[in-house]
Parts: C-alpha cells; sequence; structure tokens
C-alpha cells in the first residue's frame, strides 16, 4: 500500500540533510526514507529546501519575526496546508511547527505533530 504524507516544516529554516537545525534535519530525513520505501512525500517547506519527495515552497520570511510576523506566517502555512489538501489525496499530515495550533487541518485527516523543542516553547490551547 502506497501512502502520500504531507509534512509541514517550520517556515523559518529549509529542510536540508546537512543542515544543522534538528527539525530541518529530520523532515528531510523522514522525507527520504519515505521516498526510499515507495511512498508519496511532499513537504511543505522554505524555498530552496532540498527534498526527495515533492516541495511545496514557501516563501522566505524577510525581516524581525516577532509575534505579529508569526501569526503572519502561520496563516500563510495554514493556507498552504489547505490549498494542498484541496490539490492532493493525503493520508496522513505531519507538522513540524511551533506554531501547529494554527496550522491543523480541518479536514479531520490523521495528523501527527513533533515537537522538537521543549513542551514549555509551545502555545497552550484551550
Amino acid at each position: 500500500m502506497t501512502l502520500t504524507i504531507l509534512s509541514v516544516a517550520s517556515p523559518y529554516a529549509p529542510v536540508d540533510p546537512d543542515s544543522g537545525a534538528t527539525d530541518g534535519l529530520m523532515v528531510a530525513a523522514l522525507d527520504a526514507a519515505l521516498v526510499r520505501a515507495g511512498h508519496r512525500s511532499l513537504v511543505i517547506g522554505v524555498e530552496g529546501s532540498a527534498v526527495s519527495g515533492s516541495l511545496i515552497p514557501l516563501p522566505r520570511v524577510a525581516g524581525a519575526v516577532n509575534q505579529r510576523a508569526r501569526g503572519i506566517v502561520a496563516k500563510r502555512v495554514a493556507a498552504t496546508i489547505a490549498s494542498t489538501l484541496e490539490r492532493h489525496p493525503v493520508d496522513l499530515v505531519h507538522l513540524h511547527l511551533e506554531d501547529f495550533p494554527v496550522c491543523l487541518p480541518a479536514t479531520g485527516l490523521p495528523t501527527l505533530v513533533t515537537l522538537h523543542r521543549p513542551l514549555d516553547d509551545y502555545p497552550r490551547t484551550p
């Protein structure tokens, strides 16, 4: 059975197997393993990311990353997830985001969230 997995990487750094960033390295490794296993891997990540599957690029974030900018970026990522799900049948969404509550798909698809930082770094949800 071939699966289609949508991985959503951090919008602040490219996915790169040679990256020093844990989340970018992990997304690259998972993406490569999925492709090797014969699955379809879609990755939403910063333009210029190095993926084995198909990259759905996000523009690079320019300027200071304050709370307002983070909100705008999170909404952009959520919109990219929604449009990707409209265009591609996906079996699982795998989020690697600090602002994941804003980006959870509304479709009811199985969704996995991997936390790459200490739990206190993530927003609390009611």
